[in-house]
């Protein structure tokens, strides 16, 4: 394997023109190198791929995607701290440190994830909405169910042409957070039904509110494409609440409302296992 790979490497750096001024002279040589450092990756000899992406920077910097593969190969090796020296060279350096965020989530290291987050949205103030939605990400990630809000609440103030889907994250966080009369407040103020209503419903259901499931999986029946799957889970909702006559006739519905729909399979196969009860689909009880 490694006589191998020596061999492929030196063909691959023959491949490299000798202009690499002119833009495609570039990116020949640019593809030629990386080829080089995959082989090198892949035939595990470690200690040369340091090397063959340190001289393809020399040739090529400024190059952000170079110091991006580099650090990427270390991140391969959970070498995560050389990963961050190699993005601390990077020449942009707001995307640097946003790599350098990301890396401590990937490491589950939040508190140092959202330091270097807090970092970026004061150096890279016009673009803190890009940030920012990172930052809340962490914090949900780390259960600080507060500071996540607080950031989602003030992207809702600052971003207003988004704010539909800030809102929308402030209810997804109270419910994470099993804040869940909270989340149902929040997701009455969105405006992108059904998917808010169906939100609500879920959280009332958790709260033992069947009745209140139920009203707002009737209006989500109104939108068409939602309406077998609407019908289905008002059918377990009266199942939830130990209403067992009445489910089944909600399960029954649904197998003569929807005949061709995949919910009203769901809805036969429920009944078969759950109440020994045999329907056709889209009509009488089989004899």
């Amino acid at each position: 394997g490694e006589k191998l790979a020596e061999t492929a490497v030196s063909w691959l750096k023959g491949q490299i023109p000798a202009d690499i001024v002119k833009p495609e002279g570039k990116a020949l040589a640019r593809q030629a190198w990386f080829a080089a450092a995959d082989v090198l990756a892949v035939a595990l000899k470690d200690a040369d791929v340091p090397p063959a992406y340190e001289q393809m920077h020399k040739l090529f910097a400024p190059d952000d995607e170079v110091l991006g593969r580099f650090a990427a190969w270390y991140k391969t090796k959970t070498k995560y701290d050389q990963a961050r020296e190699v993005y601390r060279r990077y020449a942009d350096k707001n995307e640097g440190l946003g790599q350098i965020a990301y890396s401590y989530r990937e490491q589950q290291n939040w508190a140092s994830a959202v330091q270097a987050y807090n970092q970026l949205i004061g150096q890279d103030a016009e673009h803190a909405v890009r940030w920012k939605p990172e930052l809340a990400a962490t914090q949900r990630a780390a259960g600080k169910w507060p500071e996540a809000i607080a950031v989602y609440e003030d992207l809702y103030s600052s971003d207003a042409k988004n704010s539909g889907q800030w809102r929308w994250q402030v209810a997804v966080t109270h419910q994470q957070a099993g804040q869940l009369k909270e989340a149902i407040g929040h997701y009455r103020q969105c405006d992108n039904f059904p998917e808010n209503y169906k939100a609500m419903a879920w959280c009332h259901r958790q709260l033992k509110q069947q009745n209140e499931a139920i009203i707002l999986y009737n209006q989500v029946a109104t939108h068409v494409p939602s309406a077998p799957w609407a019908f289905l889970q008002m059918a377990y909702c009266k199942e939830e609440a130990g209403e067992q006559e009445p489910a089944i006739q909600a399960f029954q519905k649904v197998c003569k409302k929807f005949p061709k729909d995949g919910h009203a399979g769901i809805a036969h196969a429920h009944l078969q296992q759950k109440y020994k009860i045999s329907v056709t689909l889209g009509g009488a009880a089989e004899e």
